[in-house]
């Protein structure tokens, strides 16, 4: 059976808490170097948006929600 959605949202927990770690550590870094660590993230994110918004039309309405 698959994991409810509120088990597999937990599990994400620790990775969540990393990330706000590493964004605070981020903060205190060089502009420059800051500016190209979000100018690559949002360019992962437009990458990631557009692949999952494809599977999405590619399964169509055949997807339980």
């Amino acid at each position: 059976m698959a994991d409810r959605p509120a088990e597999t949202l937990g599990q994400l927990d620790p990775l969540l808490d990393r990330l706000e770690e590493l964004l605070a550590d981020l903060e205190q870094s060089e502009a420059g170097v800051r500016d190209q660590v979000f100018e690559l993230l949002d360019g992962i994110d437009a990458l990631h948006r557009l692949a999952i918004t494809r599977l999405a039309a590619g399964l169509g309405e055949d997807v339980e929600r």
